[in-house]
């Protein structure tokens, strides 16, 4: 599926996560004082040292709002005040829930970029979400050699200049949804995890490692984002209806 078959809507969305689908919430990361402080109060003390040890106050503020309101998703689908939420750190310092605490296996991802955050939520599902603001040219070539594998190097080289910039930021978001997904590094499978590069075209998944189960069905979809921006979802299982939400501001 293309970014324009997905439409994003508004208001405070749905109180449960059916396992058929899968839900993703955009928010800005533009939010005043008084907002940002309700998220705050959601987090736990090292969660607040971890805010507080950044350098500078619009990264504090990011890390708040998309901790604060993932912790307000799940204890809204998980049935638990948002302060209650108990997470664990797995390896490549992936987040999940505590299974010890939750017990209803929900799955989620998160990734933020410029002043945009999107939070991804499925259960019993491996899902990854990635959102990059396009910077430009500089350094694309560069990136690309050494992270993207020789097929989707060429690919994008292979493009019209002018559309290089956008191919570069399409493959990136719909490289890293899935390596997230797999719960791996980027560098690390650089050359397991090939997608298509094509911007005007379906996002694709042209390979995943061997030595995963090969009955598992993965998808990978763009996602509709503001313009300078590309994002992409990637996650495994039955095809899910995916449903788009942006909270009310």
């Amino acid at each position: 599926m293309r970014a324009s078959d997905f439409s994003w809507q508004s208001g405070c969305g749905p109180s449960s996560l059916p396992a058929s689908e899968v839900h993703l919430w955009s928010l800005s990361l533009e939010q005043p004082p008084e907002r940002i402080q309700i998220f705050r109060d959601f987090l736990c003390s090292e969660e607040m040292r971890r805010a507080d040890g950044h350098h500078f106050q619009r990264d504090r503020d990011s890390f708040c709002l998309c901790r604060g309101y993932l912790r307000m998703l799940l204890g809204r689908y998980g049935g638990v005040a948002p302060g209650e939420v108990r997470f664990r750190t797995g390896d490549h310092g992936k987040l999940s829930l505590d299974p010890d605490f939750h017990e209803q296996n929900i799955g989620f991802n998160v990734s933020h970029s410029g002043r945009i955050a999107m939070i991804a939520l499925a259960k019993q599902r491996r899902l990854g979400v990635d959102v990059e603001r396009v910077r430009g040219a500089a350094r694309i070539d560069e990136i690309s050699g050494s992270f993207f594998s020789s097929l989707e190097d060429e690919s994008i080289r292979a493009l019209p200049e002018e559309m290089r910039v956008y191919a570069f930021y399409a493959c990136w978001t719909r490289k890293e949804a899935a390596v997230k997904a797999l719960g791996g590094s980027i560098a690390a499978l650089a050359d397991r995890v090939i997608v298509s590069a094509n911007p005007g075209g379906p996002a694709q998944l042209l390979r995943m490692p061997s030595d995963l189960d090969e009955n598992t069905e993965w998808h990978l979809h763009d996602l509709p984002v503001s313009e300078g921006y590309a994002a992409a979802l990637c996650y495994s299982g039955s095809q899910a209806a995916v449903f788009l939400w942006q909270p009310n501001e």
